[in-house]
């Protein structure tokens, strides 16, 4: 093992993708050894969450629930109405709506 002023439970290792945890693992354990798996390796969503849900009081809350599919079509409308019109995000003519489409991302009952 290699010395370090470090304990391996308190590192901590962020990337993007699940499996970019997997290989971030999977090379601290060639340098570390099984100590690679006392360090906390996460996407950045997962640390996040982790973050929010160890920390509810702090946003006024006592639980969160995942967004349903119509309040993530009303957010976007939202920012997309908060764009200026250079924004390159925005568009010029048609249905500034166009990616929002809440009959594509909710169910019909």
């Amino acid at each position: 093992m290699l010395d370090s002023d470090a304990l391996p439970e308190n590192i901590l290792c962020l990337t993007y993708t699940d499996a970019g945890v997997v290989a971030m693992r999977k090379r601290l354990q060639q340098f570390i050894g099984a100590d690679a798996y006392k360090v906390n390796i996460y996407t950045f969503h997962a640390f996040c969450n982790d973050v929010i849900q160890d920390n509810l009081s702090l946003f006024e809350k006592t639980s969160l629930d995942p967004v349903s599919d119509l309040e993530k079509v009303e957010y976007f409308k939202q920012l997309i109405d908060q764009f200026s019109k250079d924004h390159p995000l925005k568009r010029y003519r048609g249905d500034v709506y166009y990616e929002a489409d809440p009959s594509a991302t909710c169910s019909q009952q």
